[in-house]
């Protein structure tokens, strides 16, 4: 409707359809993840693609981008480990969590269905790869770390990190 300056008119009455939103909480089994996490949810019935990549912070350090996937709702995890997926419409999402530290395991996708105007929760927990630390009594420059492992070591008395040990399920 254009109205010309000056002029008063009625217009139909219309009515908008109330957004949801999906809220949470990351808990980690151990310590906290490093650098920026994020949440991002996808409409289902929409693209099928994994959503891969890292995310970007927005400048009001609450939303996010990933890898320009304008598909994708993307919220920032806060220090208080919290997010907030607004302006979501009725229908299926799929969320996904990316963590952007790579000792931490990001949870499988999970679908959520809101309904109109309604709010969902979603909780997710991050598993931590593995840690251990082997003491070296003697070197041995013979013995290969066991296949999947990386050993950053020196070949001395002392002790030594493992990384990226698998978590077992």
């Amino acid at each position: 409707m254009q109205v010309g300056q000056g002029q008063v008119v009625s217009a139909a009455p219309v009515s908008l359809a109330p957004l949801g939103r999906i809220t949470g909480r990351i808990t980690t089994r151990v310590g906290t993840p490093a650098g920026t996490t994020c949440v991002a949810a996808r409409a289902s019935g929409g693209s099928a693609a994994a959503v891969t990549g890292t995310c970007t912070a927005a400048a009001d350090g609450k939303t996010c981008t990933v890898a320009a996937d304008t598909a994708l709702t993307c919220a920032v995890v806060q220090e208080d480990q919290t997010y907030e997926l607004r302006g979501l419409r009725a229908g299926g999402y799929t969320v996904v969590v990316l963590a952007s530290d790579t000792e931490y395991i990001s949870p499988a996708p999970f679908d959520i269905q809101l309904e109109l105007g309604s709010d969902a929760s979603y909780d997710p927990i991050l598993d931590r790869l593995g840690r251990i630390a082997v003491s070296v009594l003697a070197p041995d420059e013979v013995t290969a770390a066991p296949p999947g492992i990386r050993v950053a070591s020196r070949p001395t008395v002392g002790l030594v990190d493992l990384h990226e040990w698998p978590v077992l399920r």
